[in-house]
């Protein structure tokens, strides 16, 4: 058993794409006199592959002496940004089309003038990069904080909606609602495809619930993700308080272990989350703060069964909406803005076979939409798994899903372990 665990830990890992089509960052320049020449450049890191640009070095050290215009694209966006240089690069105008900033750096040198734009990218020019970033989001398929199923605000939503909505843990039993005394590992990993890129992803979450009262409780949440875009590094890492509340219990026909009785249970889940998004490698990123409330609305039918061993079926509703703000932080010499505002909107079926204390399983269908403009507006998630009781209050599942919006698709692998206690 302890063999077949350590494989079925490597699931997600085993699911992400190895491969990287392009990277996210181009840059196509041309000469504007004396002699043509063209390049086309691509990069994982902006302030690098703007560095060769302006000082004329490596690939772009044809263009020393010769006056060009350079255009930047920019996680699939094309003309993100316009260079505009003289001969001798002691005169760079950088224009960026979508927010309208026009700013010419001037210097003694090429050297000089690099300098000046490192130091507006890192810090005086934060509140533009933030203005830049909300049209990307509104853009692009492969955007950091919004506008897509891998994105911060998409990733804080998921979270919410497996603590208080789908799980992943045995259909309910006797406790009756879908957080449990106990410490929960989740481990997901995946390759995603999109008109604006491709890339991999993998994320892990610990996860503790604690009773207060028989209808109460409080969750406890810490996720971290890490995205690889087509060479480009991304990460995320949150915080989520939720204090989910049963509001109906019904019985009929005694206890589920007996055929024919049902149950149906209604929790609510209030919840807030903090988190921090930041990529170096794109200038992007920054704090992220929101809350929202998820309902699961769920029916069981005992399906009889040997003594302590009763099978069950289960169907579960949950919906669930969350609000996302973002704010400002400093990191690796950067001054990241988000000026994300979005509303994100769940809605799912659930249906899972528990067969007694050994094995069940489930499936689902989950819709996702972005209530304010983004680059997707909306994506579906089937999904299925399985799981199995190690112990009395140990469970492992393994699980798979797809996420399917236009443009976009995404395969994912979970493998969750719980402790009860």
């Amino acid at each position: 058993m302890r063999r077949r665990t350590r494989l079925w830990l490597l699931l997600p890992i085993l699911l992400v794409s190895p491969a990287i089509a392009s990277d996210q960052l181009q840059i196509d320049a041309r000469t504007t006199s004396g002699v043509s020449i063209a390049r086309s450049v691509q990069g994982t890191n902006l302030v690098s592959l703007t560095d060769r640009l302006v000082k004329a070095e490596d690939q772009f050290a044809a263009f020393a002496g010769q006056s060009y215009v350079a255009s930047l694209q920019y996680s699939g966006v094309k003309n993100a940004a316009i260079f505009t240089s003289n001969a001798d690069g002691t005169s760079v105008n950088v224009r960026i089309p979508s927010t309208g900033f026009n700013r010419t750096f001037t210097g003694a040198n090429r050297d000089d003038v690099n300098k000046q734009i490192r130091d507006f990218v890192k810090k005086d020019g934060a509140a533009e990069l933030a203005d830049f970033q909300e049209k990307v989001n509104r853009l692009s398929l492969t955007a950091v904080s919004d506008g897509n199923p891998r994105s911060t605000t998409a990733w804080l939503s998921n979270q919410a909606f497996r603590s208080f909505g789908f799980d992943g843990r045995p259909p309910f039993g006797a406790e009756g609602d879908s957080v449990v005394p106990g410490l929960r590992l989740d481990f997901d990993g995946g390759s995603f495809d999109t008109d604006d890129g491709s890339g991999y992803y993998f994320e892990a979450a610990l996860s503790t619930g604690f009773k207060l009262g028989s209808r109460a409780a409080i969750s406890l949440t810490v996720p971290f993700q890490y995205r690889n875009v087509d060479g480009s590094d991304i990460f995320d890492v949150g915080f989520q308080l939720g204090l989910p509340f049963q509001i109906l219990r019904k019985n009929w026909g005694g206890k589920l272990s007996g055929e024919g009785a049902s149950e149906v249970t209604w929790q609510v889940s209030p919840w807030g989350v903090i988190a921090a998004s930041g990529s170096e490698d794109l200038v992007a990123g920054g704090i992220m703060y929101g809350g929202g409330i998820t309902s699961l609305l769920s029916y069981q039918i005992g399906l009889g069964g040997p003594e302590g061993q009763p099978n069950n079926l289960t169907f579960s509703l949950v919906n669930q909406i969350g609000f996302y703000h973002g704010s400002q932080i400093s990191a690796g010499g950067y001054e990241f803005k988000n000026d994300v505002d979005q509303q994100v909107l769940k809605n799912g079926l659930a249906v899972a076979y528990s067969i007694g204390r050994s094995l069940w399983l489930d499936a689902s269908i989950i819709h996702t939409q972005f209530l304010r403009d983004s680059a997707i507006d909306h994506y579906w998630t089937p999904g299925a798994g399985a799981g199995f009781f190690l112990s009395k209050n140990t469970t492992l599942r393994v699980a798979y899903s797809a996420d399917l919006g236009t443009g976009f698709t995404g395969h994912n692998g979970n493998v969750s372990l719980s402790f009860g206690w």
